[in-house]
């Protein structure tokens, strides 16, 4: 499990392994030799759901959308390009309340057009974020509300804040070392309040550069995966261990040698991301099935509605590789041949 926004409206928007998109109830038919009916249900007003708290965010954004049921000659993709299928024409009445204080934030309608294409309507999206100021309630526990002022449907949903954690390897002006290929490296830091799972990745940002005139060719990122949905289980600080000479295979296996270009390293990322009950919950049902039975449940903690509403937490940790980390880079049997420089 990824738990992948410094700006919650790019996570609604880019690609991670935590992507959602809309839900949509699309016509089935099924053909027997005497009978022919539709299966179409009445409509049931419905809102589809995604969002997440992220303290210490400029904004809270979360994504509002409707459940649809395409019309009569009309397919389901065909209706997922409309954007009055997607999205209700009036502004809803959405508020945040953090339940501890009694304090009703209400979140205001934008419209936002850095949403990729894809097989919903594009560019444009419509959002409900916190006005300007918000800060949020660490210790709250938030309320979201929906409500449709003409139909009264409402929707709601609650979630606990994810906090801050405490790295301690690596921490913020340390190197890594992991020259030693038959050594160990630790990851460690102590736990956030309200966190159930944690995910551990380090970016790995790789220059590449035209030999002939030291012009940038490309820039790759590699995510060397540490941990993947590690349960807290109450404990207070958690550490994993990983082997110096994976880290070096991994870099190796992940470029290819090419004679023509010259190669940087940056600082290793360290991306440790904690996530609420539900959200972690979201996320292990909705992760691919490895068996034979593909079906799944749905899983949602929005009532009368679809979705989450949740919290997570990410932490960015940089830390470069020493000197003699680097230089392994040229000697490494795995990566020898990429033409590292510092």
């Amino acid at each position: 499990m990824q738990i992948f926004r410094r700006k919650f409206y790019r996570k609604t928007i880019e690609s991670n392994r935590f992507v959602f998109a809309f839900f949509v109830v699309s016509v089935a038919f099924l053909v027997s030799c005497s009978t022919d009916f539709q299966v179409n249900a009445p409509y049931k007003e419905e809102n589809a759901v995604y969002g997440l708290l992220e303290l210490h965010d400029n904004q809270q954004v979360i994504k509002i959308g409707k459940v649809f049921q395409n019309g009569n000659g009309v397919s389901a993709s065909q209706a997922a390009k409309q954007m009055d299928s997607l999205y209700q024409s009036d502004s809803l009445y959405v508020t945040l309340t953090d339940v501890n204080t009694q304090t009703q934030t209400v979140l205001h309608k934008f419209y936002n057009t850095q949403k990729n294409a894809g097989y919903f309507a594009s560019p444009g999206q419509y959002l409900y974020g916190t006005p300007a100021g918000f800060v949020l309630n660490p210790s709250g526990n938030y309320q979201l509300s929906i409500l449709d002022t003409k139909t009264k449907v409402l929707s709601q949903a609650s979630t606990v804040v994810v906090n801050d954690i405490i790295p301690s390897r690596p921490y913020k002006g340390s190197q890594v070392s992991v020259s030693n290929l038959t050594g160990l490296y630790s990851v460690s830091f102590g736990v956030g309040n309200n966190a159930t799972t944690y995910d551990v990745n380090i970016y790995i940002y790789v220059k590449e550069y035209h030999k002939k005139d030291s012009s940038l060719s490309k820039i790759d990122t590699l995510v060397y995966n540490i941990l993947s949905a590690y349960p807290v289980a109450g404990a207070s600080a958690i550490v994993q261990d990983f082997r110096n000479n994976d880290f070096y295979a991994f870099v190796g296996g992940s470029l290819k040698v090419d004679p023509t270009i010259y190669r940087k390293m940056d600082s290793l990322d360290f991306v440790i991301t904690g996530a609420a009950t539900d959200f972690a919950n979201y996320i292990q049902v909705n992760t691919p099935s490895q068996g034979v039975v593909q079906k799944q449940p749905t899983y949602t903690n929005i009532s009368n509605g679809v979705g989450i509403f949740s919290s997570r937490l990410i932490t960015h940790v940089k830390a470069p590789l020493t000197g003699a980390s680097y230089s392994e880079l040229n000697t490494s049997t795995y990566t020898q041949g990429l033409n590292f420089v510092p």
